[in-house]
């Protein structure tokens, strides 16, 4: 599945209680969707990795105890502690997510939290996660019968304002909108700076060429632990990431409290059929979705309004928006029970 279901799943969870948005722990408003290749927090999600390893044992014909030590390993309850914390099953169909990795970032404040295990990207090649995270996902997706591409969108759920029931924010958010310059040009300027800071000139050959190898390497790269000799320790260095309020959609105006939100890079042409668009988005991904007046969907019962974000970095962004309630929806008495 692609990130459109995921969407659903997640709205239609807390719609049912829209209390979960500031009470329930994010891992597990992630989790309320079902088809991962891959679970990083299986501690505090064992039930659901479980669930899941019952559902392949008819593809496997292997027991759950035996499942999940081939998915996961012999110690498959411990978290992954690396990114990604989800990884989407791929479908194999020609759509935006599908497949993706999925880091999850949660904060009680209007910042969105610092990115520890990897620096954000766009997209990603699969061989570049950890191993484990390799192996697992590529065993999934030969159950399953899918394909299983190297390059895959990174999608990340924030959420800020955690324990504050009337300011609260969701969204799933395409990588691109963190994602302004490469990686390796944030690199570079970010060796330059620390040598300008040890008196060095940016400007000499010498230094040039030492900015040109150290760009290149990646972040892995420089976070590998060293053993130096004579020493007692072991050095790491560690490169990890705030987000500028620029690039933390939930500083712009069009991403309302109490929200749930889909924003993905809009494909930059000016069209009257956005709507009509975006519900082939979601047709594709295997939900109903009817176009409604007001640039609203109708997604099996649930609607969205859609509306345009404009980057101050990066372009326009799409963002469907589903408004959650403060309180569950009670249904209305009937009059026959009603007191005369």
């Amino acid at each position: 599945m692609a990130i459109f279901r995921l969407y659903f799943d997640i709205l239609k969870y807390l719609n049912t209680n829209p209390q979960l948005l500031h009470t329930e722990k994010l891992e597990v408003i992630a989790a309320s969707y079902g088809d991962y290749a891959y679970y990083g927090a299986r501690k505090t999600l064992q039930s659901h990795v479980s669930a899941r390893a019952k559902a392949l044992q008819h593809l496997i014909h292997k027991n759950e105890s035996q499942t999940l030590q081939e998915w996961y390993g012999k110690d498959w309850a411990k978290d992954s502690g690396s990114f990604p914390d989800f990884v989407l099953e791929c479908q194999g169909v020609d759509l935006l997510g599908d497949g993706a990795l999925i880091e999850l970032k949660d904060s009680e404040g209007e910042a969105i939290a610092s990115f520890n295990s990897t620096l954000p990207e766009k997209r990603k090649e699969l061989s570049e996660l950890p191993q484990h995270v390799q192996s697992s996902v590529r065993w999934y997706q030969r159950q399953v019968g899918k394909p299983c591409p190297d390059e895959r969108d990174c999608f990340y759920i924030i959420r800020t304002k955690r324990r504050e029931p009337h300011s609260v924010r969701l969204s799933i958010v395409e990588g691109s909108f963190f994602c302004t310059i490469t990686n390796q040009e944030l690199l570079r300027e970010l060796w330059k700076q620390v040598m300008q800071e040890a008196g060095l000139s940016a400007n000499s050959y010498n230094v040039q060429q030492i900015l040109d190898k150290l760009s290149s390497l990646s972040r892995d790269q420089i976070a590998k632990v060293r053993r130096i000799e004579g020493a007692s320790i072991k050095p790491r260095l560690r490169v990890m990431a705030e987000v500028e309020a620029e690039g933390n959609p939930h500083k712009y105006n069009a991403i309302k409290e109490r929200t749930v939100n889909l924003i993905f890079q809009h494909d930059g042409t000016q069209s009257k059929r956005e709507a009509e668009i975006v519900a082939q988005m979601f047709q594709k991904d295997g939900l109903t979705a009817e176009v409604q007046p007001e640039n609203q969907i109708t997604i099996n019962g649930i609607t969205v309004t859609l509306c345009l974000l404009q980057h101050k970095r990066n372009g326009v962004y799409t963002v469907a928006q589903a408004h959650l309630p403060h309180q569950c929806r009670i249904p209305k008495t009937s009059s026959s029970t009603q007191r005369g």
